[in-house]
């Protein structure tokens, strides 16, 4: 999940658009952003609100983000590819075949919401390794 931000942040790093401090400050926010993710995930929940939050990990890599919403009087798709904004549709189809797609996707992943504790703490502590090892390479 960071392994993409990670390479992103540190190629900022190799053209000097991020310093060595600003890297360091970017270190430690992300990795205070992992330890509130990890509470958020093990409880299934948020804490402000109580709404459940439902994290899958998948062996499928996918280089696009998708993301849809939906209520009674709107459905709305996102398709982000490779680019800094976001393809969105309010078509109902659309809303549809991807709200298919990405369930049928859970089918083969590994919920780590509340169970899947085992691969929850592997997937976490990956995700810190990636972060820590960022300052390394300076």
């Amino acid at each position: 999940m960071f392994r993409y931000l990670v390479t992103d942040i540190l190629f900022f790093v190799s053209i000097n658009l991020i310093t060595p401090e600003e890297l360091k400050v970017l270190q430690a926010e992300l990795l205070e952003l992992l330890e509130g993710m990890e509470r958020f995930v093990a409880k299934g929940c948020y804490d402000d609100t109580g709404n459940e939050i439902y994290v899958y990990l998948s062996n499928i890599n996918l280089d696009t983000s998708y993301c849809y919403l939906g209520g009674q009087n709107y459905h709305l798709s996102m398709l982000k590819a490779f680019t800094l904004n976001s393809i969105t549709s309010f078509d109902v189809e659309t809303f549809h075949r991807l709200k298919n797609w990405m369930s049928s996707l859970k089918r083969s992943s590994t919920l780590i919401s509340v169970s899947g504790e085992k691969e929850r703490v592997r997937f976490f502590n990956d995700q810190r390794c990636l972060v820590q090892e960022m300052t390394d390479t300076i």
